[in-house]
């Protein structure tokens, strides 16, 4: 039978429906169920009652609210919620008391009668009053079944867990208290576009400056509010917790720990397959911690289906890495680059600027074919070009419009009148473009252009990609110098020893070790500027020996083996040695 548009047994239906008819009043309805269930105020008040009482006077109820974005709703399977549990019984945990702050339909509720036997009370907390019906009837469901009782005492709240006050709950100091649960995934900026209630009070909960509070680090993630709120309230509290959260807010909560010294230990990111268990490419895991105990900075990451050596995260050294036991090995290449890193060239005005060639006619996005002059036009990579070692062509072009940032464009109208009508034909697709660093700059205007952007010689990696691979790029057929899009980064060079010799000892395989543990894969941009600002060149030549760069060179790129004499490396060591706090190269 349906009731508030959910599936109940048939028998469950009517031994509910008959309690309701048999008890008139809605206070003598609590009574009765309380005895038999142990399910405390099961109605709130006459108005909930006469609700329960309309719904199941209907033989098949289709009224059933439901807005899974509004409530970030990815209710949890019981097989996952049971693995959680027995996970946390391991752990030698027996509480007292549990507490399930966005309890949904109730299935932690279910698993944690199953898997802890002496709870004294399980308190849940639902936004969604159907939902929080659901789950009492459920519990009645379990009970019927197994034909057994529970001596513990659940309530199930109505209520919005961002103005829910936990001190109603008067635990004892004496308890041992459970926090698990699954906290809606969305973010605040999705739940204000939908004008949803369920949202926390507007407040700058992580301390942004005016700055990244206006851009995208005022957008959160609901459940990172949600378990903060929980940390604050309970970390003095005999408390253990377990959320299913996604990756980025436990790492968040790591990184902040210097700042925020919550009193949490023994912290944990057991990995889910999210794809699996709710059908959503989110990246996201089980996060387990003790209260009360200690401050640590560092978890220890597993996964719930399969045993294996848990790896270690967080701050080692006043230094956040993604695996502190191989970064130990190789901390002594985190330092400051010798070099300044670079990205490619950003222009935001991809069908007009990123072009083919066939039969020697040049080709837009826009399906327009036409010729221009060639001296503005350069080979192009795009990061998911980045797969080789050695790279020396591409099938992409760009129109390079200016030399330098702010850098006039006058001079093409000049000089090039070919490329400059084609730009100007387009000129309104340029002032479309919304980035505001575009405003009053010349027309055309591009960013991520300078000197390093013309070094013939260049050694890059792709951002976006998770796989660490560093590609050599080396002049085109026409000795021009390629180009990189704004998400790659590279040094550049002005001659190919010294390129090569950077190229080998970012093959080093301790240092690709290295790089892995600063880095994060659940990350959009895994590798970034910052990132690569720390590899220290000159620590990295003093575990190499001239052989070692020969070696390396001869397994990835034999022809290049030659090129490279011991006066160049020895120059190239010497070169960075004397750089100190200032830069030798671009």
């Amino acid at each position: 039978m349906n009731v508030f548009g959910i599936q109940l047994e048939f028998n469950i239906f009517y031994l509910i429906k008959k309690l309701i008819e048999v008890n008139k009043d809605y206070l003598n309805f609590n009574n009765v169920v309380e005895k038999k269930y142990n399910i405390i105020d099961f109605v709130e008040n006459e108005f909930e009652f006469e609700i329960l009482k309309t719904e199941f006077s209907k033989e098949n109820s289709l009224t059933f609210f439901d807005n899974k974005i509004e409530y970030g709703d990815f209710q949890t399977p019981n097989d996952l919620t049971d693995r959680i549990c027995t996970y946390i019984k391991n752990q030698g945990i027996e509480p007292d008391v549990i507490i399930e702050p966005t309890s949904g339909i109730g299935n932690f509720i279910l698993s944690s009668l199953k898997y802890f036997k002496n709870i004294e009370y399980i308190y849940g907390i639902e936004i969604n009053r159907e939902y929080a019906f659901f789950s009492k009837f459920r519990i009645i469901e379990l009970i019927e079944k197994e034909k057994k009782s529970y001596a513990t005492k659940i309530k199930i709240y109505n209520a919005n867990i961002f103005d829910f006050n936990f001190d109603n709950l008067k635990i004892g100091s004496d308890k041992n208290i459970l926090i698990l649960g699954n906290p809606p995934w969305v973010t605040n900026t999705t739940l204000s576009s939908l004008n949803s209630d369920n949202l926390p009070p507007k407040t700058n909960f992580k301390n942004h400056n005016g700055i990244d509070a206006i851009t995208g680090k005022g957008n959160f993630d609901i459940s990172e509010y949600i378990t903060l709120m929980i940390i604050k309230y309970f970390q003095n509290k005999r408390a253990y917790f377990s959320f299913i959260v996604k990756n980025s807010v436990i790492k968040n909560i790591i990184f902040d720990q210097q700042k925020n010294k919550y009193k949490i230990s023994s912290i944990k990111k057991i990995n889910i397959d999210a794809q699996k268990e709710f059908n959503v490419s989110v990246n996201a895991c089980v996060m387990y911690c003790e209260f009360n105990i200690d401050v640590d900075y560092k978890l220890e990451e597993s996964s719930i289906y399969m045993n294996g050596k848990p790896i270690q995260i967080g701050w080692y050294n006043n230094k956040f890495v993604s695996n502190i036991d191989i970064y130990s090995k190789g901390q002594n290449y985190d330092g400051r680059c010798q070099f300044e890193w670079r990205s490619g060239i950003k222009h935001d005005c991809v069908k007009v600027l990123e072009l083919k060639k066939i039969n020697g006619i040049y080709s837009n996005g826009l399906s327009e074919q036409f010729e221009i002059e060639e001296d503005l036009v350069y080979r192009y990579l795009k990061g998911s070009q980045l797969k080789k070692k050695i790279i020396n062509s591409s099938n992409l072009f760009t129109i390079i419009t200016q030399a330098k940032i702010n850098e006039g464009t006058d001079i093409i109208f000049e000089k090039f009148p070919k490329t400059y009508k084609y730009l100007y034909n387009h000129q309104n697709l340029f002032e479309n473009r919304k980035s505001s660093i575009y405003k009053n700059k010349p027309k055309f205007s591009i960013f991520g252009i300078g000197d390093y952007s013309f070094k013939p010689y260049k050694i890059a990696i792709a951002g976006l990609y998770k796989e660490f691979n560093i590609s050599l790029i080396i002049p085109d057929e026409n000795n021009k110098p390629i180009m990189l899009d704004d998400t790659c980064y590279f040094l550049g060079f002005d001659i190919l020893e010294f390129a090569l010799i950077a190229f080998s000892m970012m093959n080093n395989e301790k240092f690709i070790k290295f790089i892995d543990s600063i880095t994060f894969n659940d990350i959009k941009r895994k590798y970034t500027k910052d990132i690569l600002m720390r590899i220290d060149f000159f620590e990295i030549s003093q575990s190499l020996t001239y052989n070692d760069i020969k070696n390396i060179i001869e397994l990835i790129t034999p022809k290049y083996s030659d090129i490279i004499s011991e006066k160049s490396w020895i120059d190239f060591v010497n070169s960075i040695k004397k750089a100190d706090s200032k830069l030798v190269l671009y």
